[in-house]
């Protein structure tokens, strides 16, 4: 088979292989295709437009410095950006999206080593060695892989490089990959199609070089459900064009922001949303199980007793994951539907979206991590379900991260169809993200932060402080030029108290921040935090 393959130029149908080969091919090609030797594919309907000539990358990207790759990159990017450089170190948000970058380099550099959290300690090891003696000269990884002790590194490629993974803040040491990156390489590239508002004001003030990637040709209907006039967890104008796609044989992706079968669970009673006594995370519910669970530190509740009111009824709010697989089984019985979120990454290591969509399923739903990536042109469809999760939430980047999440999702498609279930269709990271007009959403966000003083007009910490503290923090730093938010109560953190502070320049707040800790030794404090 592999010799057919070989000596056949271009793609080949597998009817067509199957006469070349002489015998059954499901198993030896599903072996192939799991090894990443071999890659399937649905072709388009009509004549393919040509991609567009990769630039001269020598001529485009700075030899030194930092740049902004406007518009993200392609696969066949890579090649010319990485080849004039010894030694190139290529970060992804999330192990999913590093696993896919990885498969496509490849074939270009058979050496490329991959690196995650998700590797046994011992290949760890062998590749921080290897890096350390200069025999592993490119290397894909997540946010950890920064921190590799390249001895003389010639680029860093940050892809997708809004994404709040890319910030540790669960534990210490608190540290955004994409700040330190900037540190490392002699050449640091940011690509997104949609960058942070923070990067995209050093672009356009000049404090960063700023490079438009020539982007292929896509033919992609956008269309945008108004929740307020339709009904159900898939409307009709979804399953409508789901169904269409799958007709004409290609796939579908729908991406939900939470997972779970519901996004939470609130008291009946009350209205209290429930969360995990141990962490502070809401419940979610466990459909498969009939139990309420927390996703962060894996503890399960069969039943549960409201810490307000003492009630036991329950009522279930939002869309998660699950429950949107459940409906499109309902609807599809006769497809098969997939779910991809971080609990299936952890239980399957070797899963990635393309592999799921050409041997295991034609309708895939997941969190944004499927969003993550460069087009497929076997998708037909993506849609975006319950996106208003996070339009609504507490977080003064709520816009930006809606925005962002839209113009990503579109990104996987070459020709298709992207849906948009919400309640809001009018707001600008909406509208912006479905005309693909990025000069609008980032004037309109831009003009928000100034307004409200929010980064990139200032800049943030996040200060949680044992209870009655706030008279001595706010003692400690009376002589700073700083603004106190707060205090607020996180969840699930035994009554301590949550500020935020704002100040003029990071000078300011690196000073002010280290008075805090001096006055509290147990504050903790995340300069510059991604999530509040």
């Amino acid at each position: 088979m592999i010799r057919a393959l070989l000596t056949t130029a271009g793609p080949v149908t597998k009817k067509e292989l199957a006469a070349r080969v002489g015998r059954g091919i499901s198993r030896p090609l599903s072996r192939l295709l799991e090894r990443g030797l071999v890659r399937e594919f649905v072709p388009t309907d009509g004549p393919a437009t040509p991609a567009p000539p990769p630039p001269d990358w020598a001529s485009v990207v700075p030899e030194s410095g930092s740049a902004l790759l406007f518009g993200g990159l392609q696969a066949s990017d890579y090649p010319g950006l990485i080849g004039k450089h010894e030694t190139a170190l290529l970060l992804a948000p999330e192990i999913l999206a590093a696993k896919e970058l990885h498969r496509f380099l490849l074939p270009h550099f058979p050496r490329a080593e991959l690196y995650h959290s998700g590797l046994s300690e011992g290949d760890k090891g062998r590749i921080w060695e290897q890096v350390r003696a200069g025999t592993a000269k490119i290397v894909v990884g997540t946010r950890s892989a920064v921190f590799l002790p390249f001895p003389d590194l010639d680029l860093v490629l940050v892809e997708r490089e809004e994404d709040r993974g890319y910030k540790q803040s669960d534990m210490l040491p608190y540290y955004h990959a994409r700040a330190l990156a900037r540190r490392r390489g002699k050449t640091v590239l940011l690509a997104s199609p949609a960058p942070a508002v923070e990067t995209y004001h050093q672009a356009m003030a000049g404090e960063i070089a700023l490079v438009h990637p020539p982007q292929p040709s896509r033919e992609v209907e956008r269309v945008c459900v108004d929740m307020r006039k339709e009904s159900g967890v898939v409307t009709r104008p979804l399953a409508e064009g789901i169904a269409q796609v799958l007709d004409a044989g290609r796939k579908g992706i729908v991406v939900v922001p939470r997972r779970g079968y519901f996004q939470a669970v609130a008291c009946k009673n009350c209205g209290e949303i429930l969360r995990c006594p141990s962490c502070g995370t809401p419940l979610v519910y466990a459909a498969r199980r009939a139990q309420l669970v927390c996703r962060v530190c894996g503890r399960a509740y069969p039943s549960f007793t409201c810490p307000s009111c003492g009630g036991r009824a329950l009522r279930f709010l939002g869309t998660g994951a699950e429950r949107v697989k459940a409906e499109l089984h309902a609807l599809f019985p006769s497809a098969r539907v997939a779910l991809i979120d971080a609990e299936a990454v952890r239980r399957r290591p070797g899963i990635d979206l393309t592999g799921v969509l050409s041997r295991e399923a034609e309708l895939v739903v997941g969190t944004p991590i499927i969003a993550k990536g460069t087009a497929l042109p076997e998708i037909g469809i993506a849609a975006a379900v319950g996106i208003d999760a996070i339009l609504a939430a507490s977080d003064f980047r709520a816009g930006e991260r809606t925005y962002q999440l839209l113009a990503n999702l579109s990104t996987r498609l070459t020709a298709g169809r992207l849906i948009v279930q919400t309640r809001y269709p009018t707001h600008y990271a909406i509208t912006a993200a479905l005309a693909g007009d990025y000069v609008r959403f980032y004037s309109q966000e831009l003009e928000s932060r100034r307004a409200f003083s929010y980064p990139p007009f200032s800049h943030l910490a996040r200060i949680i402080l044992p209870p009655r503290q706030e008279a001595a923090l706010k003692s400690a730093l009376r002589e700073f030029p700083v603004e106190f938010l707060g205090p607020s109560s996180p969840p699930g953190r035994g009554g301590k108290e949550l500020f935020l502070i704002k100040a003029p320049n990071s000078l300011s707040l690196q000073e002010a921040c280290r008075a805090a800790k001096q006055a509290i030794p147990k504050a903790e404090i995340d300069i510059d935090p991604e999530r509040i």
